[in-house]
């Protein structure tokens, strides 16, 4: 392959992954997409110059106004944002530069539009996707560079010789093969070599956020069950989504057995709807690097959450129960007087944060009706409506055995469970009183109607109680040890009030079957959340935990503590062991070992090891310049060098009247006929004139004037 051709692909490679990249931020609309593909195919089919000859500013004039109308289009009906429509220039633009380009340098032009193209991808997307699209851009671009440099070099070489033609017919290059070997070697090493300074730099170099920096902006979905209503009294079918919303790795894994991550809490309840009686938000105070929502916690085992939220179009923070803190990252956290926390943060925008939760088990016989309940809790958390009385007779009949209030809300939650179905298909549920038909006519429904009947028959108990919504724990995926929260998990319990632990939570909807997932799934699923938290969301506190745990180990292991330095210390001891048992016994291959060091800092080993190195790196060379090598390496050895620049025959008539100067130059003479005139003209006797050389050698070493 020549250079011309060799940096067309290079230059369409780099142009191609950065539009990819930007393709696949989902910022593009997929009819543009396909448009600006067919241009790129156009513009490596057509020859420039018939483009020319068609007449350059006449397609220009259409082009031209295409694009913008193309941004135009973009704004008002695709992406609603100047940023996003102005999006679609850059890629027309770079392939109207491939597409008219007249010289070979034009391709500058195109690579920095693609790189531009990259770096809009970039501030768009966290995805892994972005990685897979940037690794043949950086490949091509380092390709390109290199190829750029050759080509510079070549025009530079021709200028100083005019003998030889600086261009071929059509202004392109003159035609030079290219060392595809050694050219592919070059780009590896180098490609290699800047992963390599790159990443350690990457994850050393002090992270600092600037005001004006915001993470990569994701397209926004749309989450459902999130509102400041739930609604009862609809018939139909739910459908359910695969969307990933969030995922969430808990520290220590095993923490909580069943997960719930708790989005909004309601408190009033009008008989088919329910709502926030208070949505006035609240600052949160700040202590450090956490918003600070309790002054104490009741239990000593706290459990660390880290939520990765796949751009929901919803403020609210996500938390297990009992939240203690949430860390700053989050965004401007508010609070309401029901205890849901909304972050003031820019919607759409891809989201990382750590809330810390208390973890604390409950003892049924710490708890008894004897403690007081705050008047503001009983106000505000057993108002209800009128209903129908036989949700009232139905509650006393299932807690008619109960001692006392938590026995009773645990027995209707075991009632709701075991007596009702799980269904998505809503019918006759229309009427009136949902409520009612739910719990006397169809017997079954979704989790809003079960959280909502608890809820209701334990305020109808005297039981002060909300309903939550949020998200069941997920998909657990064992190999990234996380867990993959989709819209199908949204879910609605309960939280009643059972004085000392304050808010507990109850969960009356049947547990649905497990959906098995495929292990190449949770694979993919895994590199991806470890590329969001180990190169998306690598912030100063991430990289302060991990220098403090690689300061931990090292220190553990220079004291000989923790489990590295036991391990450690334990290796190094079997083998001092290892080495004294073979000291007081050596076999005989020890001899061996220990003598062939001795053997190979001989001379004449050392010699002939050197020789068989040489004869190996020139068995491909043409035998006339391996025996011409071979003369030259003896005259080497022998104190008579040749210059940079000199040729051979001028080399041996520098030696004058040396006794050497004979034999070299029959031999060089045999060496200039076989190699660049006869290649089948024998060298006679050869092994006479080199014997005569080396006898001139031994018998003169001095080096020629």
């Amino acid at each position: 392959m020549n250079l011309s051709r060799s940096l067309k692909y290079a230059s369409y490679s780099l142009v191609g992954s950065g539009f990819g990249a930007l393709a696949s931020t989902g910022a593009l609309h997929p009819a543009a997409v396909a448009l600006l593909a067919g241009i790129f195919a156009l513009s490596w089919w057509v020859h420039p110059r018939t483009c020319r000859r068609q007449g350059s500013a006449r397609i220009a004039a259409v082009l031209v106004p295409l694009g913008i109308g193309c941004a135009a289009i973009g704004y008002a009906w695709l992406s609603r944002s100047r940023p996003e429509a102005l999006l679609y220039l850059l890629p027309l633009a770079a392939a109207a530069s491939l597409l008219f380009r007249r010289r070979e340098g034009d391709y500058g032009v195109a690579a920095l539009l693609g790189g531009a193209q990259l770096l809009a991808a970039a501030a768009l997307t966290g995805d892994l996707v972005f990685l897979l699209w940037f690794l043949p851009f950086l490949v091509s671009a380092l390709a390109f560079l290199i190829l750029a440099e050759m080509r510079r070099g070549r025009l530079r070489s021709q200028r100083r010789d005019p003998g030889e033609p600086a261009f071929a017919p059509g202004g392109a290059v003159s035609e030079t093969a290219l060392p595809a070997g050694a050219f592919s070697t070059a780009l590896l090493g180098i490609a290699f070599l800047v992963l390599g300074t790159a990443v350690p730099l990457f994850f050393l170099l002090p992270r600092a956020t600037p005001g004006f920096y915001r993470e990569p902006a994701l397209p926004a979905r749309f989450v459902t069950g999130f509102s400041d209503r739930v609604e009862l009294g609809r018939d139909g079918t739910l459908e359910p989504s695969d969307t990933v919303v969030m995922r969430v790795k808990t520290n220590p894994a095993d923490g909580v057995r069943e997960p719930r991550w708790r989005g909004l809490a309601f408190d009033r309840f009008d008989g088919r709807s329910w709502t926030r009686s208070d949505a006035e938000l609240q600052p949160v105070p700040v202590q450090g690097r956490f918003y600070k929502l309790e002054t104490t916690a009741l239990g000593t085992r706290w459990i660390e959450q880290t939520y990765f939220l796949e751009s929901p179009d919803t403020p609210v923070a996500f938390t297990l129960s009992r939240a203690l803190a949430v860390g700053r990252e989050a965004g401007a956290l508010g609070r309401d007087a029901t205890g849901n926390l909304v972050t003031r943060r820019l919607r759409g925008a891809g989201l990382s944060y750590t809330v810390i939760s208390d973890s604390l088990p409950l003892d049924p016989a710490a708890m008894s009706d004897r403690f007081p309940i705050p008047e503001e809790i009983v106000r505000k958390y057993l108002q209800l409506p009128n209903l129908d009385p036989r949700i009232a007779r139905r509650a006393r009949e299932v807690t008619r055995t109960a001692t006392d209030r938590y026995a009773r809300g645990r027995a209707l939650e075991e009632h709701l469970r075991s007596q009702y179905t799980y269904s998505l298909e809503l019918e006759g549920m229309a009427g009136p009183d949902p409520l009612a038909a739910f719990l006397f006519t169809a017997r079954a429904g979704h989790c809003e109607y079960f959280a909502s009947a608890l809820a209701v028959m334990m305020r109808l108990e005297g039981i002060p109680s909300r309903l939550v919504n949020g998200y069941r724990a997920g998909d657990y995926n064992r190999i990234g040890d996380h867990w993959t929260v989709r819209q199908r998990h949204a879910h609605s319990w309960v939280e009643a009030w059972f004085p000392p632990y304050g808010w507990i939570e109850f969960d009356p909807t049947p547990a649905p079957p497990p959906t098995p997932r495929p292990s190449l799934a949770d694979l993919r699923d895994a590199v991806g959340l470890w590329w969001r938290e180990g190169v998306v969301h690598y912030d100063s506190p991430r990289q302060r935990r991990i220098a403090g745990r690689a300061a931990e180990y090292l220190r553990d292991l220079w004291n000989g503590e923790g489990t590295a330095g036991r391990s450690a210390r334990d290796r190094w001891g079997a083998a001092v062991q290892n080495l004294r048992a073979a000291a007081s016994h050596p076999p005989w291959h020890w001899t061996l070992w220990l003598a062939l060091p001795a053997l190979l800092a001989a001379r004449p080993v050392r010699t002939a090891l050197r020789a068989a190195a040489v004869r190996l790196r020139r068995r491909n060379l043409h035998p006339a310049t391996a025996a011409y090598l071979e003369v030259q390496d003896m005259m080497n050895a022998h104190g008579f060098e040749r210059r940079p620049g000199q040729t051979p025959l001028e080399f041996a008539r520098s030696l004058g009247t040396h006794p050497a100067a004979a034999p070299l130059l029959e031999l060089t003479g045999r060496y200039n006929a076989a190699r660049f005139g006869n290649p089948e003209a024998p060298a006679a006797e050869p092994g006479v004139l080199l014997r005569s050389l080396r006898d001139a050698l031994k018998k003169n070493r001095r080096s020629p004037d």
